[in-house]
């Protein structure tokens, strides 16, 4: 029996870790709900980590480069549209061309989504395509009692904006255990 043993390429934008936990959260997705979104999650991770073929091209180049990424990325957004002059694209970044065989759109939307995080500029800061679990510096995985201590360390006025609460609002929170201290803060960036 062959054992894998998975490749982590330096070019993408997400950590390795990051991409690590993509890889299996997506397939537990598909495996609990059968989601073909999921299933091609997954199967992109694994293509970029170097455990099979590529998921819309079935291309074999291995391993995979930043500009075959974007080159299968843009293989899966042409399965949606029809219109992505690949044999074009292919040339400009010199990657052999190769057609799209998956032609399902919902397959094709999981892998552009995990390409499109995986290749972005780090300035975007692009969400990953399924929620990851935050990780402590050591990169193990944070407990809900450090969650829960990065959260209370957040600006109240960050938590009242991602709630929408408006002035009037978020003036009762404060007298409901904000103080004037969060008052200024929230001051600060209102005006």
């Amino acid at each position: 029996m062959d054992s894998w043993r998975p490749v982590e390429p330096t070019w993408i934008t997400p950590s390795r870790t990051e991409l690590a936990d993509l890889h299996v959260l997506a397939f537990r997705e598909y495996r609990d709900t059968g989601s073909v979104k999921a299933e091609a999650m997954g199967a992109t991770a694994a293509w970029i980590r170097g455990g099979r073929n590529a998921p819309v091209t079935f291309r074999e180049e291995q391993p995979v480069t930043k500009a075959l990424a974007k080159v299968e990325m843009w293989a899966a957004v042409d399965v949606d549209t029809g219109d992505v002059p690949l044999a074009s694209l292919c040339r400009d970044l010199g990657v052999s061309y190769a057609p799209a065989v998956a032609t399902n759109p919902v397959w094709s939307l999981g892998v552009e989504e995990v390409l499109r995080w995986l290749t972005a500029d780090p300035l975007e800061r692009r969400k990953p395509p399924l929620p990851l679990p935050r990780r402590n510096p050591d990169g193990s995985v944070a407990t809900a009692e450090a969650k829960v201590v990065v959260e209370l360390s957040r600006p109240v006025a960050s938590v009242a904006r991602e709630f929408g609460l408006n002035d009037s609002a978020f003036a009762l929170c404060c007298e409901l255990g904000g103080g004037d201290r969060s008052r200024r803060r929230w001051d600060v960036i209102v005006t």
